[in-house]
């Protein structure tokens, strides 16, 4: 027999409640007894023309109304001005086995928040550290930091290289920023794989002079034309 975690309660968001405005309704994101780790992303628009924000309020509960549930937190972010139903926001639940939830909430501009809910068996250091770990997690891959900083270390050498070496490294740059920006598992991950690879070798020649990377058995350019093309 094989044990596994399950949502205890229903997890959700308060949404508008069309037939009674003043009574907010619990739309369901992780339902109960829902099988550990668990995820969820849905997208949501403004009730209101021209709204300035969305705030979005996180329940627990079984209730229709969410005056009956718990409310665990809440997140506001802004949002495009325009008529009723035309703006929107992507809200996601990810709740996990340590029994922390992640909400995040970004909208169509790209710009995001998120809160952490947790058990009481987390320490504060630790509940941070998780946070960190999610942010890494939740970023865009051209975002991420270590690839942000793979990527300027490649500017770096492309601002200090002349000629053809230049333009190879200019062209290796935007092959691996394309990769990264596809969304495709294998085509980010081949796209780091080519960077770590020419980063290397960048700086194991970094104290060679210029002509040898053009001359003899390294044959650099021709190398990485081949490469990059």
């Amino acid at each position: 027999m094989l044990l596994t975690d399950v949502c205890p309660f229903t997890l959700g968001i308060g949404v508008n409640n069309r037939a009674n405005r003043d009574k907010n309704i619990l739309n369901p994101m992780i339902e109960r007894n829902s099988t550990l780790p668990a995820s969820r992303k849905d997208r949501f628009v403004t009730v209101y023309d021209y709204q300035k924000e969305i705030k979005i309020r996180i329940y627990q509960g079984e209730e229709y109304y969410v005056d009956d549930d718990v409310l665990l937190g809440e997140l506001t972010i802004e949002v495009a001005l325009r008529p009723a139903g035309q703006a929107w926001v992507d809200v996601q639940f990810t709740y996990d086995i340590n029994g922390i939830l992640h909400v995040t909430v970004e909208n169509e501009m790209g710009e995001r928040r998120q809160i952490l809910l947790a058990n009481q068996t987390l320490s504060e250091e630790e509940l941070e550290q998780y946070a960190r770990e999610m942010e890494k997690i939740m970023l865009p891959p051209l975002q991420q930091p270590e690839n942000q900083k793979m990527l300027a270390c490649l500017l770096e050498y492309y601002e200090k290289s002349t000629g053809r070496r230049r333009e190879t490294i200019a062209a290796l740059t935007g092959r691996i920023m394309a990769g990264l920006a596809s969304g495709r598992k294998k085509e980010i991950r081949n796209a780091r794989e080519l960077a770590d690879q020419w980063l290397t070798r960048l700086r194991q020649e970094t104290d060679m002079q210029e002509e040898m990377l053009f001359d003899g058995e390294l044959k650099f350019d021709e190398e990485w034309e081949e490469e990059v093309d």
